[in-house]
């Protein structure tokens, strides 16, 4: 595939991801408003962070494109599976693209390194001249001032006291940098502050750096200039610093011993008064910021020790996230057989939609042979090789042999019978049950279905105590084992004889 090609699908899949986790993490804090934890609202972030992060992300049998995937969709997983096979150098070969394909790739990759090359360097030329302004205008700090920011320090375990710049061009405590962090304040603080409001903001500030706030924020403005095409993101970017404040917030009155949100909020609005403004620049991180201020207010005044249950749900909803939505689709391992709707075949990658999920065979060899179903005949007749596949239907099924020996291709619709286990002689399976035609009753069974003599390709699959369906055998070797009553359902196309697979037990 063309690199360009592999980069753009694997953006946009990303970005589309990370989008609806955001919907979902805005939806979950709309609904859990008062009862979610600050500190756990903003964690809430985290798997979108880490969507945005991975080059390639881990397969799970519980992510969402198990259950979701689509053709028009399966772009989306299988650009992960294409990143796959192409890091481990195995890249397949195909067609080249057409010149029309690669110059209109090339313009697509062009407009959006100029973009995101456009947000960095108005951001990091806006982050510079900040900074200039405040070293211009810079004054002596008083000792006073260090030691009020080694107490606070000292009361919050940071080890490292930040660097205090005090500058007439600070219009509210920030602190900045990344290697280095700094506290900047404005002149004249804490004028106008009781003790404890001046501790309390700063507190504050040297939470963000326990927290290690500068850091992640410095990330989301990479991130947010390599998704900047994507407002949706830019929203919950928005959303995120404006969490991490509201959190900040928590950490410091849970910090002290004594109730100090009266403090904290007169602090607040006598910053709002000041006329200080919001914020530096999106690389700086302070307490002041007029967005969301009138939120962060009620917050304070109905702050509370959260309790350890709705902390424990909080953590199991961001691991629940993780796994669903930051996880790609469990793919067949090596060798091991399987079933399923057809999805897509490209670049030698075979994608089936199964009862388990999504199921993805990667390098198909060319050498593999492909059987087709003809109904007339009644058995599965040769196609050709690997290659055949990419003339198949959507929706057709399809059974991948162990080892990739062999491809059957089944029929686009598929119907089943589902019924209780009565016996297994000279190669026919008897079974019992409700859903059976009327025109097999009988006094001694009731409604029953005699099917005819199976083909010995014919997989049967079972679910032990309703766990995924696992290839079991032949019918020659499982059926006869079976106990009386066990739950069987049998898989058929079109025409007599066209089964397709045999199912034993339940799956929860």
């Amino acid at each position: 595939m063309n690199p360009l090609d592999t980069f753009f699908q694997w953006l946009l899949a990303t970005s589309l991801r990370a989008s609806v986790l955001a919907l979902v993490v805005l939806g979950l804090q709309f609904v859990l408003v008062r009862w979610l934890p600050a500190r756990w609202r903003h964690a809430l972030w985290l798997p979108v962070v880490l969507v945005l992060l991975a080059p390639m992300l881990p397969a799970s049998r519980f992510s969402v494109e198990n259950r979701f995937l689509t053709e028009s969709g399966s772009w989306l997983a299988e650009s992960q599976s294409t990143a796959m096979s192409e890091s481990n150098g195995q890249i397949p070969e195909v067609a080249q693209p057409t010149s029309w394909q690669v110059s209109g790739l090339q313009f697509l990759f062009a407009a959006w390194l100029l973009g995101a090359c456009g947000v960095l360097v108005v951001g990091g030329v806006g982050y510079r001249r900040v900074l200039c302004r405040i070293t211009r205008g810079a004054v002596a700090t008083s000792g006073a001032i260090n030691e009020s920011v080694a107490r606070a320090a000292q009361q919050l375990g940071v080890k490292r006291v930040p660097q205090v710049i005090v500058s007439s061009a600070v219009d509210s405590p920030a602190v900045a940098g990344l290697l280095r962090p700094v506290l900047l304040l404005p002149v004249g603080f804490p004028e106008g502050f009781s003790a404890n409001e001046a501790r309390m903001v700063l507190l504050h500030e040297l939470t963000h750096l326990k927290r290690h706030d500068l850091p992640l924020n410095w990330l989301l403005c990479v991130l947010q200039a390599v998704h900047w095409f994507n407002p949706l993101l830019w929203l919950a970017f928005a959303r995120m610093r404006a969490d991490r404040e509201t959190a900040c917030d928590a950490q410091v009155l849970g910090a002290d011993t004594e109730d100090r949100r009266a403090d904290y909020g007169h602090a607040l609005l006598k910053l709002q008064n000041s006329g200080a403004k919001s914020g530096l620049s999106l690389a700086f991180v302070g307490i002041f910021a007029r967005a969301g201020m009138r939120s962060r207010i009620r917050a304070i005044a109905a702050h509370r020790r959260p309790h350890p249950v709705w902390s424990l749900a909080a953590a199991i909803m961001i691991a629940a996230l993780t796994v669903v939505g930051a996880t790609r689709a469990q793919e067949a391992k090596s060798g091991q057989a399987g079933w399923g709707a057809f999805v897509s075949f490209k670049d030698g990658t075979l994608t089936l939609k199964s009862s388990g999920g999504r199921r993805v065979w990667n390098n198909l060899a060319e050498t593999t042979k492909v059987f087709q179903w003809d109904n007339a005949a009644r058995d599965f007749k040769p196609t050709g090789p690997a290659d055949a596949l990419s003339k198949v239907t959507a929706g057709t099924w399809i059974f991948v042999a162990e080892n990739q020996a062999h491809i059957r291709v089944s029929v686009e619709k598929e119907g089943h019978v589902t019924g209780t286990f009565v016996s297994f002689k000279e190669g026919r399976l008897l079974l019992l049950g409700k859903d059976l035609p009327v025109s097999n009753f009988t006094k001694k069974y009731g409604n029953q279905l005699n099917y005819p003599k199976f083909a010995e390709n014919v997989p049967v699959f079972e679910s032990i105590d309703g766990a995924e369906y696992t290839l079991a055998g032949t019918p020659a070797a499982i059926l006869p084992k079976l106990k009386e009553g066990t739950l069987v359902k049998v898989y058929y196309g079109p025409g007599d004889g066209s089964f397709i697979r045999i199912e034993i037990g339940q799956k929860k």
